[in-house]
């Protein structure tokens, strides 16, 4: 399993590598970043997002399934749709992701496992320079992904998300995210 987490993290790291590599046009412009461990296991959920000048953000997600059967990935936007990955039993996958381009919607993204696999990994976002952080409550003006199972509580949002994405079930007017 170890070996699997490790293919699954040199995957993530080739990835954020190349993401950020200099190139020609928008690419120029991604100076921010941030990155998260993510444990899905027993209802458990990332959150990765960008704010303010947002469009586009790039998000890289890479897992591992430590379970005996398939596993389901999921990610979310915040009109509550998403997609799911099905990630065999004892292997990994990994992905990029470009956000940002509907405001209101891919914002920030929800990264579950919804039938609580045995589902481990990374997300990182890459940001463009001026982007702002759409979470508050943990003190930092740079914090583009987080879980709630990082032990740092009361983490939220003024964004309007699902209601089942927040403490009072009302994600309206945002809230504490949840996980």
């Amino acid at each position: 399993m170890r070996k699997l987490m490790a293919i699954a993290m040199g995957t993530m790291l080739a990835m954020s590598l190349f993401a950020g590599a200099p190139s020609r046009g928008w690419a120029d412009s991604f100076g921010q970043s941030d990155h998260v461990d993510m444990d899905l296991r027993d209802d458990g959920a990332a959150y990765c997002g960008a704010g303010k000048n947002a469009e586009p953000w790039i998000l890289h997600v890479a897992v591992t399934n430590n379970g005996s059967a398939v596993g389901t990935l999921r990610i979310e936007v915040m009109d509550g749709t998403g997609t799911n990955f099905l990630i065999p039993a004892q292997s990994s996958y990994s992905l990029t992701q470009a956000f940002g381009g509907v405001t209101g919607i891919d914002q920030i993204v929800r990264i579950s496992a919804p039938n609580d696999d045995d589902l481990e990994g990374v997300a990182s976002a890459l940001a463009r320079d001026g982007a702002q952080d759409p979470f508050d409550g943990d003190g930092k003006k740079d914090n583009f992904c987080f879980s709630p199972g990082e032990g740092v509580a009361g983490i939220s949002t003024k964004l309007a998300v699902p209601d089942g994405w927040v403490a009072d079930g009302a994600g309206a007017n945002g809230g504490i995210l949840v996980p």
